[in-house]
């Protein structure tokens, strides 16, 4: 009876170890960072992104120095705060044109990337594929891949 229990329990380990390493065979990874960074169409279009940021917070700066000069003349804090809201208000359209800016970046550029992403897991056999920052030890690494493919 203890022998049949041993092998049985030898049998069971065994099938838990090889399920586990069949699993951890079909998780891959990209470092979305270094992704990005070496992405060309991702670099100009993020290079017009940050230069319109800049110009914003430049303005946006300007706006806060002006505000600030203007508390100390006007006494009056309801006239006040109408010049604060005008002046955001003034802000707005700029700040949705940065806004809709970058949704327009991450979808045109993660959808290239999420499609590769997907080409590349059937085409390795990977079930699962992640953030590097998610993973601690294993998988394997699509990094190079999708780098090389997104930059033909």
């Amino acid at each position: 009876m203890k022998q049949k229990l041993g092998f049985l329990s030898i049998v069971v380990t065994l099938f838990f170890s090889m399920s586990v390493q069949v699993m951890a065979d079909t998780i891959g990874f990209i470092d979305t960072d270094r992704v990005l960074s070496n992405f060309t169409d991702f670099q100009s279009v993020n290079k017009q992104y940050q230069e319109k940021s800049k110009v914003f917070k430049t303005r946006v700066e300007a706006m806060e120095k002006d505000l600030m000069a203007k508390k100390l003349e006007i006494k009056d804090e309801e006239k006040f705060k109408e010049i604060v809201e005008k002046s955001q208000q003034e802000l707005m359209p700029a700040q949705q044109e940065l806004q809709q800016l970058q949704m327009e970046i991450q979808v045109k550029v993660m959808g290239r990337v999420n499609v590769l992403i997907k080409d590349l897991a059937q085409q390795y056999n990977i079930d699962v594929v992640l953030d590097r920052k998610s993973v601690l030890y294993g998988g394997f690494d699509l990094t190079d891949f999708v780098t090389e493919r997104l930059n033909r």
